[in-house]
Parts: structure tokens; C-alpha cells; sequence
């Protein structure tokens, strides 16, 4: 057990650097291209992952000194931020959908509702830690129902959202676009099976540590395959299509 959690901590550190350094990547692709899509999609490439950072910066602090973050850190660093990627994967989705006038008002107000809602839990948990959830291993914490609930509309949106980007891009001419759509669509398939297997699943497997280790390593390669998705780097593009 104390083996696989700390393969489990490498990994996180591993998911979180490569999922900051892409976001990171893309964000920056604003300034050669000047759409503002790439700042939004680069800013939720990095705030979509912050779930990831409180168990990464405990297993740095518990290897140097013994001692992990409490509860209330976890979740004011990896859950109360999270919004920010929500809110601007809407943005960049309906630009990228073209969802204008009242189909976009409503679908952004529905986001602030959400986030308000959310943001109240959030709050109240970070305030009352002890009835958030408890750790599982030095670094590993499991939450209650309700925190874990609150979060999945969330992901299902982004998710949804992405799909609907993925099915957009079938539909091009553009052969670039088209196989764009390819990567998103196995990013997508892959995160969202990554997802299942930490979220659902993992209530009714006792929070097994193995669990989470297989997650993390099916979504960084959902991850990986997003980031290819949205930039598809000359390489990559000239590989792909030659094969």
C-alpha cells in the first residue's frame, strides 16, 4: 500500500506540471494568433486541474518535513478556483459553437447560478473542514456525498460542451479541423472515462488508492491528447495525416 501511494504522489506531481506547462502553451498561443479563445481554453486548461494541486504540494511538504495540508487548504486551492475554468470553457465553447443572443445569455446565467451555489458550499466547508471528508492516506483525501455531487454537473458540461466542439469539427471541410476533432474527441472519451472511475466508481470501491492511480493516468492521457487537439503541433499534424 505505502508503494502505490507513493507512485500515486509522483504521479500527481507529474499530472499537475504537465497539465500547468500545456494550459501554460496555449495561453501563450494567444500572442501569435490574437484570439481570445486561447486565453480562455489556456487559463481552463490550467484552473481545471486544481483538484490536483492540494495532494501534489502535501506529498512535496510530507516528504521534506512529515506534514500535509490541512482539509480547509484542499479545498480553498483545489476546489474554490475550479469555476474560473468553467465559466471561461463556456465562453470559449460558444464562441467556438457560435451560441450568440438569448442561447448564450441563458446558458451563461445558468453558469453564475451554478457557481454561486457551488461557491456557498465550497465556502462553508472551507469553514467547517471536519464534516468536508477525511484523509485516507497522509495526503490522499475522500470527501462526503455532497462535495462530491456538487462538482459533477460541472465536469458534465465541460465535457458535453467539448463533444459538441468535437462533432462541430467533423462537419469541416478543413482536413487540419477534422482531424483536430479526432484528438478532442479521444481527449474527451479518455477524460471522461478518467473521470467515471475517480467520481462514481470510487464510492462504491471504498476509495481504493489503485483506483486513483489508474484515473490519473487515463486522464493525463486525455490531457495530452487535448492539448494536441487544440494546437496540433507541425509534427504531430504531418504524422498523423501521412498515416
Amino acid at each position: 500500500m505505502v508503494d502505490v501511494c507513493i507512485i500515486c504522489g509522483y504521479i500527481r506531481i507529474i499530472s499537475t506540471i504537465i497539465t500547468i506547462i500545456l494550459g501554460t502553451r496555449i495561453f501563450l498561443t494567444y500572442f501569435k494568433y490574437r484570439d481570445n479563445n486561447f486565453l480562455y481554453v489556456g487559463i481552463t486548461f490550467i484552473f481545471l486541474w486544481t483538484p490536483w494541486w492540494p495532494s501534489s504540494i502535501s506529498f512535496i511538504t510530507y516528504l521534506i518535513s512529515g506534514e500535509t495540508l490541512p482539509i480547509s487548504l484542499y479545498l480553498l486551492i483545489g476546489y474554490f478556483f475550479l469555476p474560473i475554468a468553467f465559466f471561461l470553457w463556456m465562453i470559449a465553447s460558444f464562441n467556438l459553437l457560435f451560441i450568440k443572443d438569448h442561447k448564450r445569455t441563458l446558458g451563461l446565467l445558468f453558469g453564475i447560478i451554478y457557481i454561486a451555489i457551488y461557491e456557498i458550499i465550497i465556502l462553508y466547508y472551507i469553514f467547517n473542514p471536519s464534516e468536508a471528508g477525511y484523509f485516507i492516506t497522509p495526503v490522499v483525501v475522500t470527501y462526503n456525498i455532497l462535495l462530491r455531487v456538487i462538482i459533477i454537473p460541472l465536469i458534465a458540461i465541460v465535457l458535453i460542451l467539448g463533444l459538441m466542439i468535437t462533432f462541430k469539427s467533423f462537419k469541416s471541410d478543413n482536413p487540419d479541423v477534422k482531424l483536430k476533432g479526432k484528438l478532442l474527441f479521444i481527449a474527451f472519451i479518455t477524460i471522461s472515462v478518467g473521470v467515471i472511475i475517480e467520481i462514481p466508481l470510487r464510492m462504491m470501491i471504498m476509495d481504493a488508492i489503485l483506483t486513483i492511480l489508474i484515473a490519473r493516468i487515463i486522464t493525463i492521457v486525455g490531457v495530452i491528447f487535448l492539448y494536441l487537439g487544440f494546437l496540433l503541433p507541425k509534427g504531430i499534424k504531418k504524422r498523423l495525416h501521412k498515416s
